[in-house]
This record gives structure tokens, sequence and C-alpha cells, in this order.
């Protein structure tokens, strides 16, 4: 949307990535230490998290604060497939072992 508020983008941007990552409202309420209807307010859009908050909130999403912050465009979201998506989850849920075996057995055969 070309006139998108900031609050609208990061609403729009927090309800992606919290569905990207299957993280819920309460997730992020319980592991940033805020009440759950603060959570609700930015997910409603009835309220804009501070600076630091923001930042706070974009370390636990694993993300730039930029990609709560900046509208993302429709090839940007649909660019990742979703076999890349289950992948990249795997990924960050594996121990740092197999993170470096994976990455490796990937780069050792590249496709042709």
């Amino acid at each position: 949307m070309p006139n998108e508020t900031a609050r609208e983008i990061f609403v729009n941007n927090l309800h992606r990535l919290m569905s990207d990552r299957r993280i819920s409202q309460m997730d992020i309420a319980t592991a940033m230490k805020i009440t759950p209807s603060t959570v609700s307010d930015w997910y409603l859009g009835k309220k804009y998290p501070r600076v630091d908050t923001m930042q706070r909130l974009a370390d636990l999403l694993e993300v730039p604060m930029s990609s709560l912050t900046l509208p993302v465009s429709d090839f940007q979201v649909r660019e990742i497939t979703e076999a890349e998506k289950k992948l990249l989850l795997a990924y960050r849920a594996a121990d740092e072992r197999a993170q470096g075996d994976a990455l490796k057995m990937l780069l050792d055969h590249p496709r042709e």
C-alpha cells in the first residue's frame, strides 16, 4: 500500500513475522516480560512501541528493526517458497553443529 502509515506498516510486518515464526502474542509478552494487552494493542494497531521496545521485539524475532518499520513489497514477501521457509525454520531450531553440517552439505552440492 503506497499510503500506509508507520503504524500500519509495523502492524502488517508484525503479523507477517509472527506468522512466519509461528510465535503468538503470549509468546512475545512472556519473552519480553510485558503484558499481553500491550502486545495485543500493537497487534491491533492501537499502540506503537517505543524505539527501545521495538528493538527488543526485533531481537526476539531475530530480524533487523527495519523489518518491523519499513514497508515490504509483495515481491520480497513472496520471494521465499514454503519449502524454503520450512528449511529456514528447521535450520534455526537445530543446534550449532547441525546448522554447520547442513550449511556445508548445501554449499558442497550447488545446483548446476
